[in-house]
């Protein structure tokens, strides 16, 4: 209460006999069930706490972490950037195509939360107000729940038969572990409230967009020539309106990803260094991807609040220009040099074959000229 600075401590859920365990004291959680936030509750040692409500900022920062996650910050620029537009659910937007947005590199699922609330009124129709949509938990889900600043799986579902949602973020992750702790870190922020908007994926990205295109082939329509219909028939339809890629060696999975944006979708790539960045411009130059690139942008605290703008150009130094000039002309050289040995060679050739023609003829006179004498 007397500390501003004091940054809080995120309970787990609470029970009537659990406890809270700080460094000044513990406080029973039967003395905070049926506070109301900005109440006073005091621990066994006299010391005085405020109750309040975690923001999102607040949750992603407190709870247990067993990889680095995207901070608020950063977060919200990115859904900033991604330029997302969300309209509430109505009759004429069930024929509209779903927006589906692809977050590869799940991790702490900090970022997860801030895509999910930021397309959340897409399906507030198909759930049911103040509880998620979420899938049948597994039986090793149903009250399951981490220690420490941890969170607890919901084990309600909630979802309604017959309706769709309208937008989706697929969240994949190479580790289970790492998928796992998100699942909860999502589940675990009121009651779930964005945790059916998200679907968890485990494995590598290039082997999952080869699989979702696989399922969502589109069927060719009816044509005259049967030869359109064979090269049109199951092609794969561009399901993503946006990606986000936070792994090592991003620009390995830029070429996977193409077949899968929709040709106005967006692309975001989130790598530690500009030399990464540089390589991603290089491997669309050179794979000739059908990608432009809008902004490169900094971030961090001191980027400022949208972040501090850089100019990549694919551009070659100047010094490997030179040697490759040095290079061609040395090629081009040696080539002039053969093909002049090659002229000189016929050259040669020739007149000795002129020689010998010459030397038949005057032989073949001088045999003439005997037998007539």
């Amino acid at each position: 209460k007397e500390d501003p600075s004091f940054q809080g401590i995120l309970t787990k859920p609470l029970r009537n006999d659990g406890k809270l365990h700080t460094h000044k004291g513990v406080l029973n959680h039967a003395d905070i069930i049926g506070k109301r936030v900005r109440d006073i509750i005091r621990s066994n040692k006299g010391v005085d706490y405020r109750i309040h409500d975690p923001t999102l900022s607040e949750y992603v920062t407190l709870t247990r972490r067993i990889v680095t996650p995207i901070y608020p910050g950063d977060a919200n620029l990115i859904v900033f950037l991604l330029d997302i537009h969300i309209t509430p659910s109505t009759s004429s937007s069930l024929d509209e195509l779903p927006l589906e947005i692809l977050e590869a590199g799940t991790g702490h699922g900090a970022l997860t939360l801030h895509l999910a609330r930021a397309i959340h009124a897409a399906n507030v129709s198909s759930v049911h107000t103040g509880k998620a949509q979420l899938p049948e938990p597994s039986a090793e889900q149903r009250g399951a729940v981490e220690s420490g600043n941890g969170v607890e799986s919901i084990t309600t579902t909630t979802q309604q038969p017959g309706q769709l949602r309208r937008a989706v973020i697929h969240t994949l992750d190479i580790a289970e572990k790492h998928s796992d702790h998100a699942k909860q870190v999502v589940a675990g922020f009121k009651h779930g409230i964005y945790a059916g908007n998200v679907e968890f994926y485990v494995g590598d990205v290039g082997d999952w967009v080869s699989d979702q295109l696989r399922e969502r082939k589109r069927p060719s329509a009816a044509s005259e020539s049967p030869e359109k219909d064979a090269a049109e028939a199951d092609q794969p339809a561009p399901f993503l309106s946006h990606v986000f890629l936070d792994m090592p060696k991003a620009n390995m999975q830029i070429e996977s990803i193409a077949p899968a944006l929709r040709a106005d979708g967006i692309l975001m790539i989130f790598n530690p260094s500009i030399t990464q960045i540089a390589e991603c411009v290089e491997d669309i130059k050179r794979l000739k991807l059908p990608f432009a690139m809008e902004q490169v942008v900094e971030m961090g605290s001191g980027s400022g609040v949208g972040g501090r703008e850089w100019d990549v150009r694919a551009v070659r130094p100047r010094i490997l220009t030179r040697k490759e000039n040095t290079e061609r002309d040395a090629k081009l050289e040696q080539q002039d040099k053969k093909s002049r040995a090659e002229v000189n060679s016929a050259s040669t050739i020739a007149c000795e074959e002129e020689a010998k023609e010459g030397m038949k003829s005057r032989d073949q006179e001088q045999a003439e000229s005997l037998k007539e004498q």
